[in-house]
């Protein structure tokens, strides 16, 4: 069975719009919470909240940096699914092991079935030598780990998708970045946090 996404951003952050730009999103909210399919994918509220924004034409987060409007490859390149060989993510499960690996780190090394990672659990300090251990676990209790400014990252959805890129700067107020996509030198803006991470 295939779980739905995470799709909250590190933490949640909230947009400031203005009056009738509320009235579309509350009209769009509604729709998107009587959509079945969304609801399976993503029980999330911020999820709703960042889709009925787009609908209303609002700016939702997903680095195009055009009021948030998505272009038909756009829409294509945008799953409900992220994880990734080869990146750093943060366990956020506290029923995991009785809450054994909650805020642990660890490099995703198998991807089973789009939703579901093998991660490898990091050491919590250089000298500790208590990381190692393998886990098994969905990719709704796993969070991006986002690199520093200069870093690189890897794109997990929206405009991207896939490619290795630099952080040229992070919103820390807004949880996004700006990054760039090593091959091509294209800049994409407004990255939430959740869309990229480290690179083991």
């Amino acid at each position: 069975r295939h779980k739905s996404s995470r799709s909250g951003p590190l933490v949640s952050s909230t947009s400031k719009q203005k009056p009738e730009v509320d009235l579309l999103i509350a009209t769009a909210t509604a729709a998107c919470i009587y959509d079945a399919d969304a609801r399976r994918k993503c029980r999330d509220e911020d999820y709703y909240r960042r889709k009925a924004f787009k609908m209303a034409g609002g700016d939702g987060g997903d680095g195009l940096g055009s009021g948030g409007k998505l272009s038909s490859s756009s829409k294509r390149i945008r799953k409900d699914y992220w994880i990734r060989r080869n990146i750093v993510v943060r366990i956020i499960s506290k029923k995991l092991s009785g809450g054994k690996y909650y805020k642990r780190k660890g490099v995703i090394i198998r991807v089973i079935d789009r939703y579901m990672a093998e991660v490898e659990i990091f050491d919590t300090a250089p000298d500790a030598k208590d990381g190692g251990d393998l886990i098994r676990i969905d990719q709704d209790d796993l969070e991006t780990v986002v690199p520093k400014e200069g870093k690189e990252c890897r794109i997990l959805n929206g405009r991207g998708r896939g490619k290795r890129a630099e952080v040229i700067s992070l919103d820390k107020a807004k949880y996004r970045g700006t990054l760039k996509i090593l091959d091509s030198g294209e800049i994409v803006e407004k990255m939430h946090y959740e869309d990229f991470s480290k690179i083991a």
